[in-house]
């Protein structure tokens, strides 16, 4: 699946959090899954209740590493 990484500033100006892209292409909003797991998502959480989720940066999208697999001819698979 796609990705992205998010930065509130209002938060913590230099962290960046991976998120899940939810919405599909073409979509008019951007939709992401967010799971509450610590202090950052919490924040997040209760700006966005509060309606004081103003300022967002976005990084990406990026794609899952092994989406284009079948492109390729031979796939190499390391662990």
């Amino acid at each position: 699946g796609q990705y992205l990484k998010l930065n509130v500033a209002a938060i913590a100006r230099h962290e960046w959090h991976p998120f899940t892209i939810a919405s599909a292409p073409g979509e008019p909003r951007l939709r992401l899954k967010v799971r509450g797991v610590g202090d950052w998502t919490d924040a997040l959480r209760g700006l966005a209740l509060r309606g004081d989720l103003r300022s967002v940066r976005i990084d990406g999208p990026y794609g899952a590493p092994a989406q284009l697999y079948r492109n390729y001819r031979r796939v190499v698979l390391v662990s």
